[in-house]
Protein backbone atom coordinates (compact mmCIF):
# COMPACT_ATOMS: atom_id res chain seq x y z
CA UNK A 1 0.00 0.00 0.00
CA UNK A 2 1.42 2.93 -1.04
CA UNK A 3 0.21 6.73 -0.67
CA UNK A 4 1.74 9.50 -3.21
CA UNK A 5 3.30 12.56 -1.81
CA UNK A 6 0.58 14.54 -4.01
CA UNK A 7 -1.95 12.93 -1.71
CA UNK A 8 0.02 14.02 1.39
CA UNK A 9 0.08 17.52 0.49
CA UNK A 10 -3.01 18.01 -0.18
CA UNK A 11 -4.05 16.41 3.34
CA UNK A 12 -1.46 18.87 4.84
CA UNK A 13 -3.42 21.78 2.89
CA UNK A 14 -6.80 20.71 3.78
CA UNK A 15 -5.71 20.85 7.24
CA UNK A 16 -3.46 24.14 6.98
CA UNK A 17 -7.00 25.40 4.99
CA UNK A 18 -8.42 25.08 8.63
CA UNK A 19 -10.69 21.51 7.83
CA UNK A 20 -11.10 19.14 10.95
CA UNK A 21 -8.94 16.73 12.07
CA UNK A 22 -11.41 14.80 11.65
CA UNK A 23 -12.23 15.09 7.85
CA UNK A 24 -8.54 15.27 7.58
CA UNK A 25 -8.61 11.45 9.09
CA UNK A 26 -11.26 10.37 7.02
CA UNK A 27 -9.81 11.33 3.81
CA UNK A 28 -6.64 9.30 4.93
CA UNK A 29 -8.51 6.67 5.22
CA UNK A 30 -10.57 6.38 2.42
CA UNK A 31 -7.03 6.89 0.69
CA UNK A 32 -5.62 3.41 2.37
CA UNK A 33 -9.34 1.80 1.88
CA UNK A 34 -8.26 2.76 -1.31
CA UNK A 35 -5.01 1.56 -1.63
CA UNK A 36 -6.15 -1.85 0.20
CA UNK A 37 -8.61 -2.90 -2.18
CA UNK A 38 -6.40 -1.79 -5.40
CA UNK A 39 -4.17 -4.59 -3.60
CA UNK A 40 -6.79 -6.62 -2.82
CA UNK A 41 -8.15 -6.64 -6.70
CA UNK A 42 -4.66 -7.09 -7.81
CA UNK A 43 -3.97 -10.08 -6.04
CA UNK A 44 -7.46 -11.64 -6.65
CA UNK A 45 -6.74 -11.33 -10.69
CA UNK A 46 -2.77 -12.74 -10.49
CA UNK A 47 -4.61 -15.94 -8.81
CA UNK A 48 -5.12 -19.06 -9.74
CA UNK A 49 -8.51 -19.72 -11.74
CA UNK A 50 -11.01 -21.23 -8.42
CA UNK A 51 -13.39 -22.79 -11.17
CA UNK A 52 -10.55 -24.69 -13.27
CA UNK A 53 -9.14 -26.11 -10.08
CA UNK A 54 -12.41 -27.20 -9.30
CA UNK A 55 -12.80 -28.80 -12.02
CA UNK A 56 -9.43 -30.17 -12.04
CA UNK A 57 -10.40 -31.88 -8.66
CA UNK A 58 -14.00 -33.19 -9.94
CA UNK A 59 -12.47 -34.81 -12.74
CA UNK A 60 -9.69 -36.08 -10.49
CA UNK A 61 -12.03 -37.52 -8.07
CA UNK A 62 -14.55 -39.19 -10.50
CA UNK A 63 -11.53 -41.10 -12.33
CA UNK A 64 -10.35 -42.15 -8.93
CA UNK A 65 -7.37 -40.40 -8.86
CA UNK A 66 -7.94 -38.25 -6.07
CA UNK A 67 -7.48 -39.42 -2.65
CA UNK A 68 -7.57 -37.78 0.43
CA UNK A 69 -7.79 -38.96 4.26
CA UNK A 70 -9.98 -37.83 7.02
CA UNK A 71 -7.01 -36.19 9.00
CA UNK A 72 -6.24 -34.49 5.67
CA UNK A 73 -9.71 -33.04 5.71
CA UNK A 74 -9.88 -32.07 8.97
CA UNK A 75 -6.28 -30.00 9.05
CA UNK A 76 -7.35 -28.39 5.90
CA UNK A 77 -10.87 -27.59 7.87
CA UNK A 78 -8.55 -26.76 11.07
CA UNK A 79 -6.46 -23.98 8.68
CA UNK A 80 -9.33 -22.50 6.98
CA UNK A 81 -10.92 -21.68 10.20
CA UNK A 82 -7.58 -20.13 11.81
CA UNK A 83 -7.77 -18.19 8.11
CA UNK A 84 -11.43 -16.99 8.63
CA UNK A 85 -9.98 -15.65 11.80
CA UNK A 86 -7.05 -13.62 11.04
Amino acid sequence: MQIRKEQIDALRRAQEDGLSQAKVDEATIRLLDKDLITETVRKVHAAPDREARIAELKARLAAGEYQVTGEEIAEAMIRRAAADRA
